[in-house]
């Protein structure tokens, strides 16, 4: 697309550099869910340590895990032959706007292949957290943000860095379970898809399919949602 030609979800993105020769667009609103996440936080209570872990969890670390999440739908497309346009980074997350005419099996190739980068990050942020806490795990418990809370500053300062890598992991266990939810336009969508048209399933037919199961998926969202309030 060219540079200035933005339009529909682009609207309000801005260039911020290039990784492995694909521009990068940065949605101006996506600051704002960093910038929330610190105010939630602060609007509960919680310390001053903990409206720090909130930005940065849900800002640059969040930014970071989802290009490299599309840096690898754009690795697998170029093995494919396609090309890749540009990477936009916007509220709802990441697209890579990648050209070029795929058969089903090269489509999962490329919708899995971004998944697939959260299995290196998950061992980075276990390694590390190993290291800070002595173990690996997805829980906070007895784990302190405040160093004033905790036994000395030490240990609040250790702590904090655990907590950093839990959120990290869960995150990306989050992402990784985009595999599970067959709701466009994520991952699990395109790959069920392609294994519908693998299985000789016409393409209308099989697009039925992808909006009755996003339609499910989006219900079960709400259902969650209106429990846990409830």
């Amino acid at each position: 697309m060219p540079e200035g030609e933005v339009r529909g979800m682009e609207y309000l993105s801005v260039p911020c550099g290039s990784i492995m020769g694909i521009p990068i667009r940065l949605h101006v609103f996506l600051p704002l869910v960093a910038l929330l996440a610190g105010i939630s936080t602060m609007l509960a209570g919680h310390p001053w340590q903990s409206v720090i872990l909130a930005v940065v969890v849900a800002g640059p670390l969040l930014l970071i895990t989802v290009l490299l999440h599309e840096l690898g739908h754009v690795w697998a497309a170029k093995r494919v032959g396609c090309s890749a346009d540009h990477i936009l980074l916007w509220p709802l997350g990441g697209l890579a706007f990648i050209g070029g005419s795929v058969k089903p099996k090269e489509q999962i190739f490329i919708s899995g292949s971004g998944p697939a980068t959260h299995v290196p990050m998950l061992g980075l942020w276990a390694a590390v957290l190993a290291l800070l806490h002595g173990s690996v795990t997805l829980s906070t418990q007895g784990l302190w943000i405040d160093p004033l809370a905790a036994t000395s500053a030490t240990t609040g300062d250790q702590d904090f860095g655990s907590l950093v890598c839990i959120a990290m992991l869960n995150t990306n266990l989050a992402m990784l379970f985009n595999l599970l939810v067959p709701c466009f336009p994520l991952d699990c969508s395109r790959i069920l898809a392609s294994l519908l048209l693998l299985q000789g399933m016409e393409p209308s037919t099989a697009a039925k399919v992808i909006v009755a199961c996003s339609v499910l998926a989006l219900l079960a969202v709400l259902a969650i949602s209106a429990w846990s309030v409830a």
